[in-house]
């Protein structure tokens, strides 16, 4: 009877795996574990808990199986393991793994990022905080315990945009409710106690059963950038940028944007310039980058219409992640996971002289935490802006671990 019940809870979870719903998969691996000890089922439960940002337990699960591989069966799994203890800002620890894991490894990609993961350690354990600079968490009329994304400061200085599920429950995906548990962009307004309430936008942005986020003004206001995005489980399976213009009393009908969007993913669209043209800066995975997600820009022609986009090159882009790019005066503003960092994803910054791109500096401690910091963005003032971070810091709460979720923190410079 055991070895049934130990073959469905394994065919269940494998069946929630391959539809991408992790959690619901977690549980079932955990359970089918306390039935049988099988270690490679302890390194799925490891992995899953790094996917979902729950570095302590996912350490934990990793130690597990690492404890009782005497033949290095496990050993392509130290770079996940070393990187969840970076976020854990054990960054002693994680050099040694890095350097155990590089003694194995093979796959050059993963070679080079883990020289880079070491190399962030190395920056983390002699940065200090940046002066001059204070992070604040938005506050619970913002965030939720689940995760925020995108805000955007309105050139005004007293509205933001952001988008949000606006729920501090665990998200169960059924047909009752999935037009409803998507993520919508909002709009808040400052007030003398911090942000106000947010509401919705309107329904000509978003709509019923698609995740609308990754919203972007244009530099006067009158242009909103955004994506509109099917999941698949916890994965991001389609994204498209759209644009909708102002009124006069409201957002317009949106428009699909021309150029930037095709049989690939393109996400987090930031207007800026380049070669003295307006241009779309945004981050995409089609072929022919450097790694996985990389940033491209495209000339605005206008009424809608962009060139074909234009790849950043190798400065900016690397075997890994960069996303979220954000253009003020000369300078782009990124976050990724390739560049070495004191965490998963940290901001960087590179200027441009009218001809190259200088290579990517790290904003410094700060900005940066052991865990992932995106979604930099400037007010037009250059005094104050947001960042996104799932750091545990004061005023974060979560609706599973203290990492798994975003939220979004006031960023406010002395100048």
């Amino acid at each position: 009877l055991n070895k049934a019940t130990y073959k469905t809870m394994i065919e269940t979870a494998e069946e929630l795996y391959a539809k991408k719903d992790w959690y619901n998969a977690l549980e079932w691996y955990e359970k089918a574990y306390e039935e049988q000890r099988d270690y490679d089922v302890a390194i799925r439960i490891a992995e899953l808990n790094f996917m979902l940002r729950d570095y302590r337990r996912a350490e934990s699960w990793y130690a597990r199986a690492f404890r009782r591989d005497k033949t290095g069966k496990y050993d392509e799994y130290r770079f996940n393991y070393a990187r969840a203890l970076k976020m854990q800002e054990k960054y002693q620890e994680a050099i040694e793994e890095f350097d155990k894991y590089l003694a194995t490894a093979t796959d050059p990609v993963k070679r080079e990022l883990a020289e880079k993961e070491k190399a962030g350690c190395e920056f983390a354990l002699e940065a200090q905080p940046v002066p001059n600079v204070t992070i604040s968490n938005a506050g619970r009329n913002i965030n939720t315990k689940q995760s925020e994304y995108s805000p955007w400061p309105a050139p005004d200085g007293e509205t933001m945009y952001y988008a949000s599920f606006r729920t501090d429950d665990v998200i169960i995906l059924d047909e009752k409710n999935k037009d409803e548990a998507v993520v919508k962009i909002l709009r808040a307004q400052k007030t003398d106690k911090g942000w106000s309430k947010p509401e919705e936008v309107n329904a000509q942005i978003n709509r019923p059963g698609v995740h609308t986020s990754n919203v972007a003004l244009s530099p006067d206001g009158r242009r909103m950038y955004f994506t509109r995005q099917v999941l698949q489980g916890n994965e991001l399976f389609e994204s498209r940028i759209y644009m909708s213009e102002w009124t006069g009393n409201d957002w317009g009908p949106a428009r699909e944007v021309q150029g930037v969007n095709g049989d690939w993913i393109a996400t987090h669209p930031a207007v800026g310039e380049l070669f003295g043209k307006e241009v779309l800066y945004f981050a995409s995975d089609m072929d022919g980058g450097y790694g996985g997600f990389d940033i491209y820009y495209a000339t605005y022609k206008g009424d809608g219409v962009y060139g074909d986009p234009v790849n950043l090159g190798p400065k900016i882009n690397t075997v890994g992640n960069e996303v979220t790019p954000f253009y003020f005066d000369g300078v782009l503003y990124f976050s990724s996971d390739g560049h070495p960092g004191l965490g998963g994803f940290d901001i960087f910054y590179s200027e441009w002289n009218g001809t190259l791109w200088s290579p990517p500096v790290n904003m410094g401690k700060g900005f940066n935490s052991s865990v992932d910091d995106l979604y930099f963005r400037l007010h037009k003032d250059g005094t104050w802006g947001f960042l996104t971070s799932n750091r545990p810091a004061t005023g974060a709460r979560s609706v599973k671990s203290k990492t798994c979720c975003d939220d979004i923190y006031n960023v406010s410079l002395k100048i």
